[in-house]
């Protein structure tokens, strides 16, 4: 994602290039929300989510909010009071405390191949999903307790077969692959771990809660295209 800080006549702003695979548009932030703003909004390739993009803080965060048939938006904060400096110090803090994690595979234009997503919580379910060899309109999905990723012993032959086709999407060969699974279940059997991570992404959501009870984030509205 790339933020450019715009001003039209006076008026603040900020174009977000390159949102995610999913949004494939140019998302305009005004601050005061009105044209060009983009506002509330349902992309093409994900019919089933909306996402709403607004400053706040001062106008150093883009609070970015997902719905996805929930009236309880999954929220980020995109940090844009200062400039890019590295990869580490600006774009992964947030994803390090998302309590939703996945490995995707997409094609050229942005559809999903093949990959894994799931919840970072004790007891987790990983959805391992992909398109099948033969025919890609017939999609192949199977969730795994996460206990069961631990050793990958117990897994039956649909498993096997989606672990080989993810893979090979994934540019991995099967053993790496296994073996990342195996990590992030192992990782989530650590309970302290796990708490403070939640905890903090727990204090970001609420902070763009307050933000908007005290008047200064967006409560309104408006759907473009």
């Amino acid at each position: 994602m790339v933020a450019m800080q715009i001003e039209i006549n006076g008026r603040g702003g900020v174009i977000l290039l390159d949102p995610g695979y999913q949004i494939g548009r140019v998302i305009t932030v005004m601050v005061d929300q009105q044209y060009p703003h983009t506002g509330r909004f349902v992309p093409s390739s994900c019919p089933q989510k909306e996402y709403c993009y607004q400053t706040m803080v001062g106008e150093k965060y883009v609070q970015w909010s997902v719905w996805n048939g929930s009236k309880k938006p999954e929220t980020n904060l995109v940090y844009i009071g200062a400039s890019y400096h590295s990869p580490v110090s600006v774009t992964e803090r947030r994803n390090l405390v998302y309590n939703f994690r996945s490995l995707l595979a997409t094609d050229r234009k942005g559809h999903l191949l093949a990959g894994v997503y799931f919840k970072a919580a004790p007891q987790s379910t990983f959805t391992l999903f992909c398109d099948d060899d033969q025919d890609s309109t017939i999609k192949h999905r199977i969730k795994v307790p996460s206990a069961k990723l631990i050793t990958l012993n117990e897994v039956n032959n649909d498993v096997e077969k989606i672990l080989d086709t993810c893979s090979k999407h994934l540019k991995m060969t099967k053993v790496q692959f296994r073996n990342v699974l195996s990590a992030l279940a192992k990782i989530l059997e650590d309970k302290d771990f796990l708490d403070q991570m939640c905890k903090i992404n727990d204090d970001i959501y609420k902070l763009g809660v307050d933000e908007n009870n005290n008047n200064e984030g967006a409560t309104n509205y408006n759907l473009s295209g």
